[in-house]
């Protein structure tokens, strides 16, 4: 089982080339490699997304691998989701 951290999956999205994100890529195109998302990864990758359409396409590319509760699935989304509210109201959540 493969999990990767966030900022992994930031970069991915991003499209910024690092060690990391092309591992991160051979392990999405082996399917002998069984790849799983933790939901607080899911959270901290989907609250990050200022425009609609790339967060719908992430969330379409997410949605395809196991998520691993350790908070919960439905937790994660919205904390995503409200982050992202307050982001466009102008209020930074700060991480502890």
């Amino acid at each position: 089982m493969i999990t990767a951290d966030s900022s992994i999956w930031i970069d991915y999205f991003k499209g910024t080339a690092t060690p990391h994100t092309e591992a991160l890529d051979a392990v999405l195109n082996d399917s002998a490699q069984e790849l799983v998302l933790l939901d607080v990864v899911l959270m901290e990758v989907l609250r990050g997304f200022r425009h609609p359409q790339k967060l719908r396409l992430a969330k379409q590319a997410l949605a395809a691998l196991p998520v691993v509760n350790v908070g919960g699935e439905a937790i994660a989304h919205l904390a995503a989701d409200i982050y992202r509210d307050l982001g466009h109201k102008g209020l930074t959540v700060r991480s502890p």
